[in-house]
């Protein structure tokens, strides 16, 4: 029902920023476990040279970008992989959530059926549209408290 008006009203009220965070954390937890997974069933050696997948990559895309893909596929799946222990954490969401979707747009271009895919791309932009994903709760956390009147008052 809360669907329903918040539809009706045009999406006019806030989401509650714990609940932003909750998803925040979740999704980065499922894209940290699902990258480890690509790492540990032969992820690792995808693309190597002379591989059935590095050959499919020509045929499909012609050598020039299958070089490319080739040369970018480690590193990236490195990067993505920190950074989505990283959106979990909490540690620069925007920029980590970013790293994640440009890590899991990069299987468009080698899996056959990439359904899962489009589904945490489209998840992962509506997370980076939203209002606050935790970096203001980070900043206040390290950044020094002001004083304020009440506290200069009631101090004296």
């Amino acid at each position: 029902m809360s669907f329903v008006d918040a539809l009706a009203s045009g999406f006019q009220h806030p989401t509650d920023p714990g609940r932003l965070h909750l998803f925040r954390i979740v999704y980065g937890t499922v894209c940290a476990l699902r990258f480890a997974l690509a790492l540990g069933q032969g992820g690792w050696d995808r693309f190597t040279p002379g591989s059935l997948s590095t050959y499919t990559a020509e045929q499909r895309f012609g050598p020039v970008r299958a070089r490319l893909l080739t040369g970018a596929y480690r590193p990236v799946l490195t990067a993505r992989t920190a950074a989505a222990v990283a959106l979990a954490a909490g540690l620069a969401p925007p920029a980590a959530l970013v790293m994640v979707l440009a890590g899991t747009a990069m299987e468009l271009c080698y899996l056959k059926s990439p359904n899962a895919v489009r589904y945490a791309l489209l998840t992962g932009t509506c997370l980076l549209v939203a209002d606050d994903l935790g970096q203001t709760a980070w900043a206040s956390r390290t950044a020094p408290a002001r004083p304020t009147p009440e506290l200069c008052v009631s101090s004296c």
